[in-house]
């Protein structure tokens, strides 16, 4: 259910480097299919994971979830995200749409709209032209911590009680 195996077809074709972490019973198949680049990194801990995030140019999100954690951690390590734009990382991404006259400011990631290793390989082409800063991809991931949804959900109260 994740996907992961167009990110493979995408990386095998472009030859650039991939990690993938975690495993899953897809685990076999997957190593089938890629090619001397993608490296499977297995299970990990949460210091080696962060370590990850923080040296990656960009992690790949190809899941359709309603919810995902993996790209706000991203972008809490100074990382940008490269992801599959449906479901909850509409609600949690800033993309770079180069298709619109005004670009959004600060974007955090880059969507692609197919699960497929052509929308892949565009989404990673357009990605390669834009400048992502770190600082503010970290800035973003603040306002989803648990100190920032405890000041929203205190001054939505506040305002109901007045």
């Amino acid at each position: 259910w994740k996907r992961v195996d167009y990110a493979i077809g995408a990386f095998n074709e472009l030859g650039l480097p991939l990690r993938i972490i975690g495993t899953g019973e897809e685990e076999d198949y997957l190593k089938s299919i890629a090619k001397p680049n993608v490296e499977f990194l297995g299970f990990i801990d949460d210091k080696q994971l962060s370590m990850e995030y923080s040296k990656a140019r960009a992690v790949i999100f190809t899941p359709l979830l309603e919810y995902g954690l993996i790209p706000l951690e991203a972008n809490a390590s100074g990382t940008p995200v490269i992801a599959y734009g449906y479901a909850g990382v509409t609600e949690t991404m800033i993309p770079y749409n180069p298709e619109k006259k005004i670009v959004q400011k600060d974007p955090t990631a880059v969507f692609f709209y197919e699960q497929s290793k052509d929308a892949l390989i565009e989404a990673i082409k357009i990605f390669e032209q834009v400048n992502f800063v770190s600082e503010n991809l970290v800035n973003h991931a603040s306002g989803w911590s648990v100190d920032s949804f405890k000041r929203k959900f205190r001054n939505y109260v506040s305002n109901l009680i007045v």
